[in-house]
């Protein structure tokens, strides 16, 4: 019974303390004997009361479920850092994925820049011969448009062009 008492009492101290760091056995051991030690109204048992061989079983089975908890524990921490690992790899091949990415795209928009920059230079260029074109045909129709006057000039005995006709017109 005492046995009995003392492993309900051992498993209700694990349970509550969860292997909070930073955990003592020797606390634990000495809260466990303790409860065992007083009676249920807190005075000190006689050492004659003490059933040791209860106490010494109920220590061993209190031991063997804390190992079997550790083993517990060690296996769950092994399957947990076994899956970090797994999503620290994801993760990183991940990074390096957008890494390649983001180079990539880089690499895209120095092509793109330096092909709009080509572009532009042969709109300019390209703008700039169309100006002189202009100038060109802006001269040839002012060309075309005095020899028009001179011919009217010297054909017709009374020019009737506007240029003849208004003062204004002659500079």
């Amino acid at each position: 019974e005492l046995c009995v008492c003392l492993f309900r009492l051992a498993m209700e101290i694990i349970r509550e303390r969860d292997f909070e760091e930073p955990y003592s056995v020797s606390q634990f051991v000495e809260e466990l004997t303790s409860h065992v030690l007083r009676t249920p109204d807190g005075k000190k048992r006689d050492e004659k009361d003490i059933d040791t061989p209860s106490l010494l079983e109920a220590f061993k089975q209190s031991v063997d479920t804390l190992q079997g908890m550790g083993e517990k524990t060690a296996r769950r921490i092994e399957k947990l850092s076994k899956v970090c690992q797994e999503e620290e790899r994801r993760y990183s091949a991940n990074v390096s994925q957008v890494e390649r990415a983001v180079s990539q795209a880089y690499h895209h928009f120095q092509e793109l820049d330096e092909r709009i920059n080509g572009v532009a230079t042969k709109v300019v260029h390209l703008g700039d011969q169309l100006e002189g074109l202009n100038a060109s045909r802006t001269r040839a129709e002012n060309a075309r448009q005095i020899m028009q006057y001179f011919l009217e000039f010297f054909q017709s005995e009374q020019p009737s062009s506007i240029i003849f006709v208004d003062p204004s017109q002659v500079v």
